[in-house]
């Protein structure tokens, strides 16, 4: 929310791009591509989600909003040629998958596979990346590689199991 005060961001429910019919990851995407697009930033959304998934909206707003901001602060640090944002989220088998693509000029630091911020009072985008990851007995794999940061992660949906008396998490 912070980033989203600072940069000045607000989207009209008339210029709302329609990504995918789940409402949450759609209202996301349609913010960071409005901040994205002001800045010059050009950007690829694909994302095949329905409406309704056994995922939090909270944890997916929260994973999306960290790896998009996190992707748009690596693009205004560019230099020498223009950034580019490319995600891609697919919905199947109950897992959600999602892979996001970013110019990045400066080299990542990596301790145990975890980018480490560069923000002088530190930051918790990765970390929070990882609490959602983690809840969803997920994957989530960070890589540089020739000014190219990829984050790609993996959701599998919390069902209840009736023999185990186990809590669900609950269909927003």
């Amino acid at each position: 929310r912070h980033f989203l005060e600072e940069h000045g961001a607000c989207i009209s429910q008339d210029h709302t791009t329609i990504y995918c019919r789940n409402t949450v990851v759609n209202s996301v995407f349609s913010t960071y591509a409005s901040v994205a697009s002001d800045k010059g930033y050009p950007i690829q959304i694909i994302a095949n989600i329905p409406e309704t998934i056994q995922i939090q909206s909270v944890d997916i707003a929260s994973l999306l909003s960290n790896i998009m901001e996190n992707a748009i602060e690596a693009c205004d640090k560019v230099k020498n040629s223009v950034p580019y944002i490319d995600i891609q989220c697919d919905y199947s088998n109950e897992s959600l998958r999602i892979t996001l693509h970013n110019s990045s000029n400066e080299v990542a630091h990596f301790i145990d596979g975890i980018p480490q911020t560069t923000k002088t009072n530190g930051g918790i985008g990765c970390q929070s990346v990882l609490s959602v990851v983690n809840k969803y007995d997920g994957l989530v794999s960070f890589h540089w590689e020739a000014d190219v940061f990829t984050t790609k992660i993996m959701l599998r949906e919390i069902v209840k199991d009736p023999s185990k008396n186990e809590e669900s998490i609950p269909i927003d």
